[in-house]
């Protein structure tokens, strides 16, 4: 190999030149240098190693046997060690899911409302018997004073009814409730034989009435809770008279009532459709459409009177 070849020709070259020395020497040498002579040395310069070519070795040997030809780069383990270290027990935290207080018991015993001694409650009055009741020491005791009102029926405001109405005139229940109305009407209208047929709707107008609730035996003992529309008659003449109602609900009906004052307690005749009655002149009658169902018609009916004695004249 090349390095062995260097090393050999620096020991020759430098026997040679120590051989040549001890010649001159040896001759007489210098007269002023008559010491020891030193020594010599020389040393072989080696210059920078020859790496020479590389073998990489067989390919086919790294597979099995890597050796000294293959670096072993190694594999780098990456699995963390948690080592020793002991995670203890898991805390929750402050919130407790259970029992706040395990060691109590509710005692609702001979109590029918206050507390259970836990927090809670043995009973709501107003839950178990409705308005008005309230707990005092542990029992629900009625505090509100019921108000019925001579001639009313309905709430009473404690969660009962009042009922002080009159034989004649019973409890009604229509947008309010009370003891069943005799009248006067609230409102009325005009009719006279020249008017042969007038529109007669008893829809919630200001033509209407609600006063008129029941009638009596007379007139069937009619309850009609419903709005009313009455129409004053006053013959000119004495004679039969007939009205006749068309275009209305089963409900709808005709009284007819005699009197000066608008009163249920007046009526003397009553039909679904037609009444025909003998009047006197100058007296006052009233014609009423009243609604048993507390159910206006939503098209109003129509109203056609026809007096014995009248005759239609042409205007002139």
């Amino acid at each position: 190999m090349t390095p062995a070849r260097t090393t050999t020709g620096a020991v020759i070259l430098a026997l040679a030149l120590g051989a040549a020395l001890a010649g001159c020497k040896g001759a007489g040498g210098d007269p002023a240098d008559a010491g020891t002579d030193a020594p010599i040395i020389i040393r072989p310069d080696n210059g920078p190693p020859d790496p020479g070519p590389q073998d990489p070795g067989d390919p086919q040997d790294t597979a099995t046997d890597p050796g000294k030809d293959a670096k072993d780069t190694g594999s780098r383990d990456t699995t963390e060690d948690p080592g020793g270290e002991d995670p203890g027990e898991f805390d929750p935290g402050d919130g407790d899911p259970g029992s706040t207080d395990p060691g109590c018991t509710p005692n609702c015993t001979g109590k029918e409302c206050g507390t259970d001694g836990c927090g809670g409650q043995c009973g709501n009055c107003t839950t178990i018997h409705g308005t008005g009741w309230s707990c005092v020491a542990a029992e629900c005791i009625n505090t509100c004073v019921p108000s019925c009102a001579a001639g009313t029926c309905g709430n009473d405001g404690c969660g009962g009814t009042c009922d002080n109405c009159p034989a004649d005139r019973p409890c009604t229940v229509e947008f309010q409730v009370h003891c069943a109305l005799t009248g006067p009407c609230a409102r009325s209208g005009v009719i006279a034989c020249k008017d042969l047929s007038v529109d007669a709707g008893t829809s919630a107008t200001s033509s209407n009435s609600d006063k008129l609730d029941i009638y009596p035996a007379a007139c069937q003992s009619a309850r009609t809770p419903g709005p009313e529309r009455a129409y004053k008659f006053i013959p000119d003449q004495s004679g039969s008279v007939t009205f006749t109602l068309s275009g209305q609900k089963t409900w709808i009906g005709l009284y007819f009532l005699e009197g000066t004052t608008c009163s249920a307690d007046a009526c003397i005749a009553s039909s679904p459709t037609s009444i025909t009655h003998d009047v006197v002149q100058g007296t006052t009658y009233w014609i009423v459409i009243d609604d048993t169902k507390n159910d206006p018609p939503t098209a109003a009916p129509s109203l056609a009177i026809d007096c014995s004695w009248y005759v239609a004249t042409s205007d002139p």
